[in-house]
């Protein structure tokens, strides 16, 4: 066995290893070009860092409401470590019948707040989803929410790959408690 994993065989296995452990972040750019390296096929690969080129969320949760409310509204702040500008057009969580992107407004003195198409994400930008700005809203919850459980949540882009995230439930206190 020591004799195998020396010189030639030894920076085979070593390149075959390689590929292997990529071939999760790798795509195939042509199935059919092909280097030949100590006669076995090696397929080349554009390879995409898998921490990078994507919007990553921070800071995300989903507030508790009071015992009997079937609304509520969910906070984060995404950051576009893309080279195009991420167009957040909507969401998805299992625990609500709809979720809708709403912001607040000012107008005339009074605040209001109301559905909006989309949030654009400018390159290497954060926007952050906050009470008394842009926020997620949940309705018809199908149960009322416990304090720290968890829910998946998919959030859903124009132009850009949909990403799916873990988020805890925090008292309505939270931010009172944060500030």
């Amino acid at each position: 066995m020591g004799r195998f994993f020396s010189g030639k065989n030894l920076s085979v296995f070593m390149l075959l290893v390689f590929v292997q452990s990529t071939s999760m972040a790798c795509q195939v750019v042509d199935k059919s070009s092909s280097n030949i390296i100590g006669g076995n096929q090696i397929q080349q690969h554009d390879c995409i860092q898998s921490d990078a080129k994507k919007v990553t969320v921070s800071d995300g949760y989903i507030r508790q409401m009071p015992p009997g409310q079937t609304v509520t509204a969910m906070f984060m702040t995404l950051k576009n470590t893309t080279d195009k500008v991420c167009r957040l057009v909507g969401a998805s969580v299992s625990i609500a019948e709809r979720v809708e992107l709403h912001s607040h407004f000012h107008e005339n003195g009074v605040m209001s707040m109301r559905p909006v198409d989309g949030v654009d994400l400018a390159v290497g930008k954060k926007v952050t989803f906050e009470p008394g700005g842009n926020h997620l809203m949940l309705f018809g919850l199908d149960h009322e929410l416990t304090e720290n459980e968890q829910h998946d949540v998919t959030l859903i882009f124009d132009e850009c790959p949909d990403v799916t995230y873990s988020t805890s439930v925090k008292s309505v206190l939270h931010h009172l408690n944060h500030h």
